[in-house]
């Protein structure tokens, strides 16, 4: 994930959304895929709604950063070198469901 890219608000429903949290999957060498040793499937991180769509299509686990307007701020801020790393939100998990 580049820290200093801009980020838009993600929209994603769950066809199942899971109770785990990103922070405590297994990593993987991908930096943006993670193990859940509870369903034994990867998990995509995805930070753009296109991912989403391309994660739907091939039928696989996501997480995404769930931003508030405060967190955008926050990412602004960190962008423009005054503010502290704002990259630890809540991620939404799940299987998405079709738009």
């Amino acid at each position: 994930m580049n820290p200093h890219q801009i980020y838009t608000i993600i929209y994603c429903e769950f066809e199942f959304k899971c109770s785990l949290d990103w922070k405590n999957l297994k990593p993987t060498s991908d930096p943006k895929v993670r193990y859940c040793a509870e369903c034994k499937k990867n998990v995509n991180l995805c930070t753009s709604n296109e991912e989403i769509d391309e994660s739907w299509e091939k039928g696989l686990c996501v997480a995404h950063p769930l931003y508030t307007e405060k967190g955008l701020k926050k990412i602004k801020d960190f962008e423009a070198g005054i503010g502290e790393n704002p990259f630890f939100v809540k991620m939404p998990m799940g299987l998405p469901s079709k738009r």
